[in-house]
């Protein structure tokens, strides 16, 4: 993967570890416990974040930390959107990530993070600005590129929106509490 292009940011507005409160928007059918654990009893209901300092032409990453899991049945979702949907459905017991049949992301990837999987999706080069990103607690119970919903819980941490050029992966996490970081 190419070297950083740009200087480190975080556009998330509240990327440390409160996933509960706003600018994160709760769906009505999930909740979150403890700032981290994100669990739902509707399909597709999760925690979301709009991202409003997203730059027209330039594409983004979305990445965050995902609690590993052992003997899991169901499995999360994270999606970046600019104009379209970017997304993968990860196995939390292995680490494979799988582009969602319709949302294929630009890139993405998984890499060990102790006892953490970090995720990392690369959105599409839009003409506008902004977007949001998405956690769903369950997307399915296979980790395939077909979503079907279903209930479930995952626990994340860490969650960062970098502006990019070339790069395809993300720096180191910078935490936000309450605006975007723009690096030096």
């Amino acid at each position: 993967f190419p070297s950083h292009d740009t200087a480190p940011n975080n556009l998330c507005l509240q990327s440390a570890n409160t996933f509960s409160t706003a600018p994160w928007t709760v769906a009505a059918n999930a909740s979150v416990s403890g700032g981290v654990t994100i669990s739902n009893t509707a399909n597709f209901n999760g925690v979301s974040q709009a991202i409003g300092v997203m730059p027209a032409g330039s594409p983004c990453i979305f990445s965050i930390d995902v609690l590993k899991t052992s003997g899991a049945t169901t499995f999360p979702g994270f999606s970046i959107q600019r104009g379209s949907y970017n997304s993968v459905a990860l196995n939390t017991d292995t680490g494979i990530a799988t582009a969602r049949s319709t949302e294929v992301p630009a890139a993405f990837s998984v890499s060990d993070n102790g006892s953490y999987w970090r995720v990392c999706i690369k959105s599409d080069t839009p003409s506008a600005t902004g977007g949001t990103i998405y956690i769903y607690p369950c997307v399915n119970s296979n980790a395939s590129a077909t979503w079907t919903g279903g209930n479930g819980s995952v626990t994340v941490r860490n969650a960062q929106v970098e502006a990019v050029t070339y790069q395809t992966t993300p720096s180191a996490y910078i935490p936000t509490t309450s605006s975007a970081y723009y690096g030096p």
